[in-house]
């Protein structure tokens, strides 16, 4: 992949993982309730272990890390969370986000050109994946009802969209194996006849 298209795509998954930790970070202070203030605060953890991991591809492309001018960028994503009225709004705003982020992933995956990138956005789109179970279980209590049609507090969509993501990186790193494979018996072959 050109350095131009990578740091590109990085960029991308940075400023997403920033707008995600700092949304969080908002929340953290908007929820009233001690266990979930202790899930967001995970949340953020794995957002902020995401950035930095992104930041470091992005500084090694060739890219800034920190973004310049990113923070005045992503403010009105935050913005929104501070003027949630109560827990569950607070939720409700986070799992919208989280889903158009898995959106904007596959989106992104479809941009990577490399393995390194490929693999970064998959993790990121399961730890996405997860974050919004997460969410979904913790309104679930706080609402006290459940949904139907939904699978761990997921609509059945976002679980093909995960699952594809991950079978898509498995069949990936299966096809980068087989050439390895495949040579492997054919230089013993060789080595037998010789």
């Amino acid at each position: 992949m050109a350095n131009g298209k990578a740091q590109k795509t990085l960029k991308k998954v940075v400023e997403g993982e920033q707008l995600a930790a700092n949304a969080l970070a908002v929340a953290i202070g908007k929820v009233k309730e001690s266990d979930v203030k202790t899930l967001l605060s995970q949340l953020r953890e794995t957002h902020e272990e995401n950035l930095e991991e992104a930041g470091g591809k992005l500084t090694a492309a060739g890219g800034k890390f920190p973004v310049p001018g990113l923070r005045d960028q992503l403010k009105k994503g935050w913005e929104a969370v501070a003027s949630t009225k109560s827990s569950s709004d607070a939720l409700k705003l986070l799992q919208k986000k989280e889903r158009q982020s898995l959106v904007d992933y596959k989106d992104l995956l479809k941009k990577a050109g490399d393995e390194d990138t490929m693999s970064l956005i998959l993790r990121n789109m399961a730890a996405t994946t997860e974050n919004i179970v997460k969410l979904s279980e913790t309104l679930g209590q706080l609402q006290g009802k459940k949904k139907g049609a939904r699978i761990l507090g997921l609509p059945p969509t976002l679980w093909i969209l995960g699952i594809a993501g991950g079978a898509g990186y498995y069949f990936y790193k299966k096809t980068q194996a087989q050439p390895e494979n495949s040579t492997t018996p054919a230089s013993d072959a060789g080595n037998t006849t010789s």
